[in-house]
């Protein structure tokens, strides 16, 4: 299923084997079919056009609610629109786990306020 949440921004969600197939089909048709558009903008302005994809895994009794798999998503959205270029981080990934480990994961609180600002 795929879904606008607003904005540029937009959920699929799908089975966790088929993730990384979706991943990589969005990743080479944005390439492909974004090129032009990029290499325009990129001369305009000197910006990079790229997209930055989340992946949230929603394990059986991972989450006690909605709010919790939001601000998990907003997070990890995040850790992504840190690393240049068109990419797809996982909370499953290593580095997000070494993330979380490293004190870069906020407080819930946090996470509510910085929601916003992503």
């Amino acid at each position: 299923m795929v879904d606008v949440i607003g904005g540029t921004d937009f959920i699929v969600i799908t089975t966790p084997e088929c993730a990384e197939p979706i991943v990589a089909f969005l990743i080479e048709q944005f390439g492909s079919y974004f090129a032009d558009i990029y290499e325009k903008r990129r001369v305009s302005d000197d910006s990079i056009l790229s997209m930055s994809m989340a992946g949230v895994s929603l394990l059986p009794g991972r989450f006690g609610s909605v709010e919790e798999i939001a601000q998990q998503a907003a997070w990890v959205k995040r850790l992504a629109k840190e690393r240049p270029g068109t990419v797809f981080v996982s909370d499953q990934d290593r580095e997000c786990a070494e993330a979380n480990d490293s004190g870069r994961d906020w407080t819930r609180a946090e996470q509510r306020g910085k929601m916003g600002a992503l």
